[in-house]
């Protein structure tokens, strides 16, 4: 995947698994690129699965905390980081369903 630089030239993208790389050592930039790519597929999923937009977001955030706080752990010999994200939030989503599932028996 390309970009064009503000000067007109074609610059290679970092792939997703050298943003992980760098978000493992401490880029905020790195971070940033890989939130505006997924956050979009981790909240809808999110929804899909039955939760309000509000805890949606939450799932957002929680997942890509996971991101920041556990991004050597990331194996692309195991899955892409798309499918590594999403379980993490899909892991998240079903969280928050079981929590407001135990508030209503309360």
């Amino acid at each position: 995947m390309e970009w064009l630089s503000a000067a007109g030239g074609a610059i290679p993208s970092e792939t997703e698994v050298e943003l992980v790389t760098r978000v493992a050592s401490g880029s905020q930039h790195a971070l940033a690129t890989l939130y505006d790519r997924f956050a979009g597929s981790i909240y809808g999923a999110a929804r899909h699965l039955g939760l309000d937009p509000q805890a949606a977001e939450e799932v957002v955030q929680e997942t890509f905390l996971v991101l920041w706080n556990r991004a050597e752990s990331f194996d692309e010999s195991r899955a892409s980081v798309l499918t590594w994200l999403m379980t993490i939030g899909r892991n998240r989503a079903i969280d928050h369903l079981r929590s407001a599932g135990r508030r209503l028996r309360a």
